[in-house]
């Protein structure tokens, strides 16, 4: 079917915002970043010191340790602080594992075939291990573990039995079995993949020789046949941990590690070897997904263009096919093909070339599924972060005359390879599409990816303005925008203003004095009314320098030649300008530094400045400017006597006190220390 639509590509992805829908995996497992990746199995932990856990002591009831003797046949019962041993329990047949919480003591009598439960007083209760029996049938205790699980304390029991082999028997304190536990445990299966045909080769687990309960980290970890095989506590597999080759496991321990953490200890089939494994140290060698479906809604929708965002380490490999179908029914992760040519019970259609960009092979139908197959070397896992599929894109063979396009088996070739080349120019119609949004300071992205700079980072660099990365947005993108602008105003006091407001975020005031310089001229009709000290002057020197007999003052005046008349009036305030922010605005030095780091590099080189910051420090009759130092301060300090105090100012002199809670004393009432200090 070919198809001439020109409009633009509707997109489906496989990945919402609720996740992977419809997902269903074998050994493939979703990142807290939401991407598909192998599942996480035990991996040998390099810096881990083999330390093997004691199975013949435990802690019980009153805290004491209770050790095993088994040369002796005994239990002995030590007090962990002196070291005394309390007591002596026995005699027992072939005492070896011993577990214990505050009420009791289990211990495996390897010659009984028995687990024996001990009180605090070192009486047998028989009728635990009768308790067991009556559900478990004849069995052979091998080994013991105290757990907590959800349901509370349990006693897990590795043990044979002869018409089943080994079984695992999960009872509660008082000898009742645990059947949710004891049901998914003794029905564990491991799953292999043929690599030539692609198919899970599942098998029942037995035969064990190890087991672990790991319940911080939600696994149950056994040994069968030297393998260690992981499951979840509900029974579910995982994945075989990841050992040297050629490593034969025997038992497996789970015990602390670093902060917190588990660590697993498994012995070797020969005497003394032993290995250490981070759960989290390694991941499964393969694994198969499957998700969707996507849909138009339609009744049959043309799959254009698939393209994959995907991360494939060294060692690792991604393969993707496409299943199209008519109903929502779901797939079964065991149907993807181990292979490109193995055989497949569905019609899955392998996806050719680079993941990353390529035409979906499946026909048109109602809805699409995805299916994946993952692998890797146990170092690493490849990742699948999103899938997005282009539906009804229209060809280039829109564009050529009808006669290309009449149904057949060269217009579908035709279609594909015009379809092929589109896709693979896609990335650069994209790219243009893009480009008004790269000069727009207000819409080029600023998503910071590792080290690389953003768009607006470049688009700012262009404008020879480098952004500060801790900078907010909305501070960034506003220099951006101005900085144009601000090139045509470098050097003046409005640009420098205006420069220094934007990147330090406050507001900033630059002064030029001679700007403010003018004639005062008595009773101006029209112009202000002058005020004496503040529009009013005293002029550095006379206008036209120095007369003698007249303006002239020795020592104090200046030769002119008449040519620059006036110019002595600017004298005092030429090339000099005045930068005023407020002090609260930059409280931190690191910021007063970057103001006159700033004012340095901006300003024309022959001016000089004054920097004023200015602080809640108005009085009124002595300073007070409104907007500028009459700011609301905190209360004022105490009166320290000629210590530059004004009387009037900081005192007053009435018995009853001044409404004032500023002024902090009163003559007649002060009282020292209170107020009041002497100098």
């Amino acid at each position: 079917m070919v198809t001439t639509s020109t409009q633009r590509p509707t997109y489906r992805f496989f990945n919402t915002g609720d996740g992977w829908p419809g997902l269903g995996a074998d050994g493939v497992t979703v990142d807290a970043d939401g991407r598909l990746g192998l599942v996480v199995v035990p991996g040998v932990d390099p810096a881990g010191q083999v330390c093997l856990p004691v199975t013949t002591e435990t802690t019980g009831p009153r805290g004491y340790r209770y050790v095993v003797q088994p040369a002796a046949g005994t239990v002995s019962v030590v007090d962990p602080p002196s070291g005394q041993t309390i007591a002596v329990w026995g005699p027992f047949a072939g005492p070896s594992y011993v577990v214990g919480d505050a009420n009791a003591v289990f211990l495996v009598e390897a010659e009984a075939r028995a687990v024996t439960r001990l009180d605090a007083e070192g009486i047998v209760d028989e009728s635990w291990w009768a308790a067991v029996s009556a559900w478990s049938g004849p069995v052979v205790a091998r080994g013991i573990e105290l757990v907590e699980l959800g349901t509370g304390a349990r006693v897990v029991v590795l043990a044979d039995a002869a018409d089943e082999g080994t079984r695992i028997l999960v009872a509660d304190l008082d000898g009742a079995q645990d059947e949710t536990a004891g049901a998914a445990w003794n029905l564990l299966e491991e799953r292999r993949r043929d690599p030539r045909t692609g198919r899970w080769q599942v098998s029942r687990v037995g035969a064990l020789t190890g087991l672990a309960v790991d319940v911080a980290g939600g696994r149950l970890v056994v040994v069968a046949q030297g393998d260690v095989l992981c499951f979840d506590l509900a029974g579910r597999w995982i994945g075989r941990a990841e050992t040297p080759d050629g490593w034969r496991s025997r038992r497996v321990f789970a015990v602390p590690g670093p902060c917190d953490s588990t660590r697993y200890v498994v012995t070797g089939v020969e005497a003394g070897d032993a290995l250490v494994l981070d759960p989290l140290g390694a991941w499964a060698r393969l694994g198969t997904f499957v998700c969707g479906p996507i849909s138009t809604g339609a009744m049959q929708a043309a799959w254009g263009e698939l393209r994959a965002r995907t991360m494939v380490p060294a060692g690792g490999g991604l393969r993707l096919w496409t299943l199209a179908s008519f109903d929502d029914v779901p797939p079964d992760p065991d149907s993807i093909p181990g292979d490109l040519s193995a055989p497949s019970a569905l019609a899955w259609t392998p996806l050719p070339g680079d993941p990353r960009g390529a035409l979906v092979g499946s026909e048109p139908s109602s809805y699409l599924w995805l299916g994946g197959l993952l692998t890797g070397d146990g170092r690493g896992t490849p990742t699948v972060e999103q899938v997005r599929v282009d539906v009804a894109t229209g060809s280039w063979l829109s564009y050529l005359p009808p006669l290309y396009a009449e149904p057949g088996p060269s217009a579908e070739f035709l279609d594909r390879m015009l379809r092929w080349l589109q896709s693979d120019l896609r990335d650069n119609e994209e790219l243009l599409d893009q480009l008004p949004a790269r000069f727009d300071p207000r819409a080029a992205d600023d998503t910071a990816t590792g080290t690389a700079r953003t768009t607006l980072d470049e688009l700012a660099g262009w404008l020879g303005v480098t952004l500060d990365e801790q900078w907010p947005e909305s501070r960034r993108r506003a220099v951006t925008a101005e900085a144009h602008r601000l090139h045509a105003m470098r050097g003046t006091a409005g640009g420098l203003e205006r420069l220094l407001s934007l990147r330090l975020d406050a507001p900033v005031a630059v002064l030029d004095p001679p700007d403010s310089v003018s004639l005062w001229v008595l009773d101006d009709v029209g112009g202000p009314q002058p005020a004496l000290g503040l529009t009013t002057r005293l002029a550095s020197s006379a206008p036209g320098g120095a007369v003698v007999d007249s303006t002239a003052i020795p020592g104090g005046s200046t030769l002119s030649d008449g040519t620059d008349y006036g110019a002595p009036l600017y004298e005092a305030g030429a090339h000099r300008f005045c930068v005023q922010a407020y002090a609260a605005d930059l409280p931190e030095q690191a910021d007063q530094d970057e103001l006159r780091r700033l004012v340095d590099a901006e300003k024309p080189a022959h001016l000089v400045y004054h920097l004023c910051l200015i602080d809640a420090a108005a009085r009124v009759g002595f300073q007070a400017r409104v907007g500028v130092d009459a700011i609301v301060a905190g209360p004022a300090g105490d009166l320290v006597l000629d210590a530059g105090a004004g009387l009037g100012v900081d005192s007053t002199l009435d018995r009853t006190g001044s409404p004032d809670p500023g002024r902090s004393v009163r003559v007649g009432t002060a009282a020292l220390g209170k107020g009041l200090q002497l100098t």
